[in-house]
């Protein structure tokens, strides 16, 4: 689909077929190319030949599947460079799209192996075009063409080398569709909605029906062989593939969601197919995925092999897939690492299915957690009590239910391919007992008043305050597992673990005094502004997209207590450019700090920023600021400008390289939109405060400790100098400025120095460390 693709276009990978996670796939041939690669499709000769029909940035590459093991182009069509290009057939014809120019290529395919005649041909003025469909009748689909953007329709029956209009659709804007029995199912992306259509009469297309749902961003549709069911992707990161029921298009109803079990549901989707009740999915950084459909209320993982380096979300990795040839060869296509021919085992899953319910009541328990242990199987019952999940596994499970308020349940299950095993928890609930929490200060055993408490339980959690004596005593606390937080300004936040019954039920947390906020708590930030929207909020940060890009972060930094974080803009299901920064400044301002018995205090902080224009280029005069008080002298101390950096980076200030520290500091970060319809978010979070017995200019926590880049800035290779410290492993990362990785590189040695040859183009990088997989250090790197 369109990116804000500052960078893509000219980036090349390494050819070389890497070792990879798989399950129930393997590869049975590969063909490296120079170019980046899109979208497969294939077309069967008239002897039974096999070939595959590959999009590449800069043409067509048809590839003789007759060896399997040793795939061989046979012909390389050139065309005009585009990112995107779909390819689909109609008897013995190729129709090609690309969003460059050129419009509709066409390629004869009858004389293959000897001849592979070809024409581009603009249609009604159309010149680009990003996706095809042709139905079992002879109708081609354009989707998301430069002249209707929805749906033109041409007849290939009559002169398939010369396609005539029968029909347009250009209500909204289609991204994908897939037509039967005249019936379109189209990917309406940017209303985030599947759309059903009668394209029966092609010159008066009917709405039938519609269906959205959260986050969507509906990017491509296939139907099942009933037709009664129907399969959407949405190209975001952590997006799911659904099964909907469309018997009744005024009543299209959600049967389930999957999500890659790779990355602990972090990847994108692409394309989904179906096969057989299986579903053959191009999954972006996870690679190819193999879903067990035959339920379609209970979709089950059952095979993957990874293709790409990349690892979590973005839009790098395998885009497209072909599950139709006659052999049983699966075909995918890897934009960096090539094509692919896989051999697939399509495994029925173990289904696990049932209904929990309350052992005092009998009603219907839902929310509660369905595991099976020592898998990555989780699910939680939906609100009639249901649940249904499954393993491409089979033997004996240990399966437990837990929901806060009930005491935990397993049993020993038996499962077996193709077999629904049910299991109908039935949950007591949880005694209560009386528990004590006291806080106290770490370094006199003092009791800290009105110390903020937070306590969570499965999910469920409950904040309270200290009393007078520094403790919170509760006598009908539900027993059970608890992380406890406590925290106070002027203190550390800090917390604990416990399993409180009534045989433990006091918990001590003592607290370091010193100026701290990770936003676990509300230790009063002023939030003032002049903009009309984006004003900073505390809590979990809900990520924000633009087609597909992640531009306000969706995680909070992750070596801190809690989720939440400091955000411009937090609103739940409105679009980026609802509740970014407008045309003003938002300006958030810390509680007053007492430093006047700090030696040396720094201030450290983590911040993300992005200021962008609608076509991804750097925002103008758009800023991130911020000021320091100390109430005698306020100065700006610190700013970012224009600049595309939505991960979360780590900085420091020392105070006073600026001013006196004394009893009455402020810390003000701002974030202006100068410019409008510009794309403005920022983020705060771990704010603290150290001292330094001595005066240095050397900052608590330097940025380039355990990472260094050089030269920096570049016109060419760089290296990369690391010291993982204590770690025991870690590997180097560079991500582009859409959060794409582009090169990763395990670590061998504690200490060491990388070189970095990939020919780049010009801009800005992010080079990240990773220790034991946790982010040690990010450091940016400009290519010039």
């Amino acid at each position: 689909m369109k990116k804000l693709y500052l960078l893509y276009l000219l980036l090349a990978f390494s050819a070389a077929l890497p070792a990879q996670d798989s399950l129930n796939m393997s590869v049975r041939g590969h063909l490296a190319y120079q170019q980046n690669l899109n979208d497969i499709w294939a077309y069967v000769d008239s002897s039974g030949g096999e070939w595959a029909l590959v999009g590449v940035f800069n043409g067509v590459s048809i590839v003789d599947l007759a060896d399997p093991s040793n795939p061989t182009e046979q012909f390389f069509l050139p065309g005009a460079g585009s990112t995107w290009r779909d390819l689909k057939t109609w008897n013995n014809y190729a129709y090609v799209s690309n969003e460059t120019a050129d419009g509709l290529r066409i390629i004869d395919l009858s004389d293959l192996p000897n001849s592979a005649p070809y024409k581009d041909t603009i249609i009604n003025g159309i010149t680009t075009i990003h996706n095809l469909w042709v139905d079992e009748f002879g109708y081609l689909y354009y989707s998301g063409d430069g002249v209707n953007a929805g749906l033109t329709i041409l007849d290939l029956n009559s002169d398939p080398w010369n396609p005539s209009i029968a029909g347009v659709y250009n209500t909204t804007y289609v991204h994908d569709v897939y037509v039967r029995n005249n019936i379109a199912y189209a990917a309406e992306i940017y209303d985030g909605e599947l759309t059903v259509l009668d394209v029966s009469n092609k010159s008066n297309i009917l709405t039938l029906g519609s269906q959205t749902y959260v986050n969507a961003f509906t990017h491509n549709t296939w139907l099942d062989s009933t037709g009664t069911i129907c399969f959407t992707t949405d190209e975001l990161d952590a997006a799911y593939i659904y099964s909907w029921d469309v018997s009744d298009p005024n009543n299209i109803q959600q049967l389930d969601r999957i999500r890659s079990s790779l990355s602990e549901g972090a990847a994108v989707p692409h394309n989904t197919h179906y096969l057989d009740d299986f579903l053959v999915t191009s999954y972006y950084a996870d690679g190819m995925h193999i879903i067990d459909a035959h339920r379609p209320q209970n979709l089950v993982e059952v095979g993957y092999y990874d293709t790409s380096p990349s690892v979590g979300g973005g839009t790098f990795g395998c885009w497209g897939a072909y599950p139709f040839l006659p052999s049983g060869l699966v075909l995918g296509t890897d934009m960096g690492e090539g094509l692919f021919v896989f051999d697939v085992n399509y495994k029925r899953a173990a289904y696990l299915e049932g209904v929990a319910t309350d052992a005092v009541t009998t009603n219907t328990v839902s929310s509660v957690d369905i595991s099976v242990m020592n898998t990555a199987l989780q699910e939680l019952t939906a609100n009639d009590g249901s649940y249904a999940t499954g393993t491409p596994d089979s033997g004996s499970f240990t399966v437990e239910a837990i929901k806060f308020g009930y005491l935990p349940q397993d049993t020993v299950l038996t499962l077996s391919p193709g077999q629904v095993t049910v299991w109908n928890p039935v949950l007591v609930p949880a005694p209560a007992v009386g528990v004590t929490i006291r806080v106290e200060d770490a370094n006199t055993g003092n009791p800290i008043p009105n110390a903020d408490v937070l306590t969570t339980s499965l999910g469920v959690s409950s904040s309270v305050l200290t009393n007078t004596s520094g403790e919170y005593v509760d006598a009908n606390f539900l027993q059970g597992g608890y992380e406890i937080i406590a925290g106070k300004w002027g203190y550390v936040t800090d917390g604990t673990t416990a399993n409180i019954d009534s045989a433990n039920n006091v918990v001590v947390i003592q607290l370091q005094p010193g100026y701290y906020d990770d936003y676990v708590f509300d230790f009063g930030w002023t939030a003032t502004g002049t903009a009309s929207e984006g004003d900073w909020e505390r809590g979990e940060p809900v990520g924000t997209y633009v087609f597909g890009i992640e531009i306000q972060r969706e995680l909070d930094a992750q070596d801190d207590w809690g989720d939440a974080c400091y955000v411009t803009g937090n609103a739940v299901g409105v679009g980026t450019f609802d509740d970014d920064v407008d045309q003003g400044e938002v300006s958030l301002e810390s509680p007053v700090m007492d430093l006047s018995a700090y030696n040396n205090p720094w201030i450290i902080f983590d911040w993300s920023f992005l200021a962008a224009t609608a076509q991804g280029n750097p925002g103008f005069r758009d800023s991130l600021k911020i000021t320091l008080d100390n109430g005698n002298t306020r100065q700006l101390v610190w700013v970012e400008r224009d600049i595309l950096n939505n991960f979360w980076t780590r900085d420091t200030i020392r105070l006073t390289d600026f001013m006196l520290h004394t009893s009455t500091v402020t810390f003000t970060i701002s974030a202006a939109d100068n410019q409008f319809d510009n794309i403005v978010e920022a983020a705060l979070d771990v704010f603290r405060i150290e001292d330094q017995s001595t005066v240095a200019n050397t900052p608590p926590l330097p940025e380039t400790d355990h990472l260094q880049v050089f030269p920096n800035p570049s016109e060419g290779a760089f290296s990369l100098r690391y010291d993982l410290g204590t770690a025991t492993s870690g590997e180097v990362r560079i991500y582009d400025l859409e959060g794409r990785v582009i090169w990763q590189a395990p670590l061998d040695d504690l200490q060491g120095t990388l070189t970095m040859n990939r020919d780049l183009p010009q801009g800005m990088y992010i080079a990240e460390l990773i220790s034991d997989g946790v982010r040690l250090e990010t450091v940016k790197v400009v290519r010039q």
